[in-house]
Parts: structure tokens; C-alpha cells; sequence
């Protein structure tokens, strides 16, 4: 389980693209970099928080 917020993913948020230009990947969970790591745990909890924002927007205009 992933504990993060969202101040926390807006700071990590500018080293994630600066780390894909570098890198031409994404970050890694199976690292052993700590930052790299956590900016992995960052893209995961940056999905869920769209996936969720989009099902509640679906709800939402499926009841309209």
C-alpha cells in the first residue's frame, strides 16, 4: 500500500518528467534508488486519484 498525498505528488511531479527525459523510461519499483522508487509510487497513486476522479465524474453524469 502506498501512503502519499497530493502535496507530495505535486512536488515529485516535476522530478518524474525530468527523470523520463533523462531516462527515456519511467521509474522503477524494483529499484534500489529511494527517489526512484518513491517517484514510482507517485505515477501509481497519480493513476488512482484520475481513475477515481473520472468514475465519480461518470456517476455523476449518468445520473443527469
Amino acid at each position: 500500500r502506498i501512503k502519499m498525498d497530493f502535496e507530495e505528488a505535486k512536488i515529485l511531479w516535476p522530478k518524474i518528467v525530468e527523470f523520463r527525459k533523462l531516462h527515456d523510461k519511467e521509474p522503477s519499483l524494483n529499484t534500489n534508488h529511494p527517489l526512484e522508487r518513491r517517484m514510482a509510487e507517485c505515477i501509481i497513486y497519480l493513476k488512482k486519484v484520475v481513475f477515481r476522479f473520472q468514475y465519480c465524474v461518470k456517476l455523476i453524469f449518468n445520473r443527469l
